[in-house]
């Protein structure tokens, strides 16, 4: 149960729970949190060592790009660590910014007195909408605060306009974000630790496969790094050629198809080919929902995106 419903290790000590199990059954012994503790963690390590043993026999191809990919989530898991760690310097930004944008998301008339603002304030070039993190995910974090930043002076001239506003962040606060911002940006798209550049790729086919934004983000980004034009397209070729070789490998679910109908155009190039979807008018899209329906469109791209977008961050 523990294990299935992802529960708490204490739940077992739970008053009303061990009431339910001793009426059901009034013989049963109920494991302390410290019993069940062990139990979980002896039936992880048994289960690990047999995985160990099947995949040690397996050759490299029968692993995704020669297995380049395998350990992804081991990383994940410690530079997910690294970055709450970051957060926490910077919790009181993200906290306000966080509040600022459920109070203006809040209702139709704060959002009315928001937006006039925004044209009261002026040089706010951007049609992209407030959005809310999932506070689990950082990476969603950064796109919260680069649209937050964007908003920073409309933000300061709700305090006058609205009195009942009252998280707007400092000048030091938004100074402390936007230096977040950054931070987070670098671990996404620069390779800070050489033990994370498959990682820093796999958030990259993440990005890429998000269709606000596809390859025209990163070419946006890599200029804020100062980088020149050809610079920039050396680091694309990089990604791209790695996406490609990635998506190749999962053709074969496509190959009697593509053979019948004669197509020599990956669904791929295809995704990359058409327009990105505006954020002013898919400001809250679902990008399960989106991939669901285009999975006719597009199936080995579908596939791929959700064996993607489930590595947790």
């Amino acid at each position: 149960m523990i294990i299935e419903h992802d529960l708490v290790y204490s739940f077992v000590e739970y008053k009303r729970f061990r009431e339910l199990i001793l009426y059901l059954f009034p013989k049963a012994k109920i494991p302390s949190k410290c019993v069940a503790t062990l139990r979980v963690n002896k039936l992880y390590e048994n289960d690990k060592l047999k995985l160990k043993h099947v995949l040690s026999k397996l050759p490299d191809f029968f692993l995704l790009c020669g297995s380049d990919y395998f350990y992804i989530r081991c990383i994940a898991h410690i530079l997910n660590l690294i970055v709450q760690e970051g957060l926490k310097v910077a919790s009181s930004s993200i906290h306000k910014i966080r509040e600022s944008i459920k109070y203006v998301k809040g209702s139709e008339g704060r959002m009315k007195t928001f937006k006039d603002c925004v044209a009261k304030v002026g040089g706010i070039n951007t049609k992209m909408g407030l959005r809310l993190d999932v506070v689990t995910r950082w990476n969603s974090t950064f796109f919260m605060l680069e649209i937050a930043l964007l908003h920073q002076c409309a933000f300061i001239s709700l305090e006058f306009e609205d009195r009942g506003y009252l998280n707007c962040p400092t000048n030091e606060e938004w100074d402390r974000g936007e230096k977040l911002s950054w931070y987070l940006i670098l671990l996404i798209l620069h390779p800070i630790w050489i033990s994370c550049n498959v990682y820093n790729m796999v958030l990259s086919f993440g990005c890429i496969l998000d269709p606000h934004f596809k390859f025209g983000f990163f070419r946006f980004c890599y200029s804020k790094f100062g980088l020149d034009s050809m610079a920039i397209e050396a680091k694309l070729k990089i990604v791209k050629h790695k996406l490609y070789t990635l998506h190749n490998e999962y053709d074969f679910i496509q190959y009697e198809n593509e053979t019948l109908s004669g197509v020599n155009k990956s669904h791929l190039d295809t995704y990359l080919e058409e327009q990105k979807l505006s954020s002013q008018y898919h400001p809250n899209l679902d990008l399960w929902q989106f991939l669901k329906e285009n999975k006719a469109r597009f199936l080995e791209l579908a596939l791929m995106a959700y064996d993607i977008l489930s590595i947790q961050l």
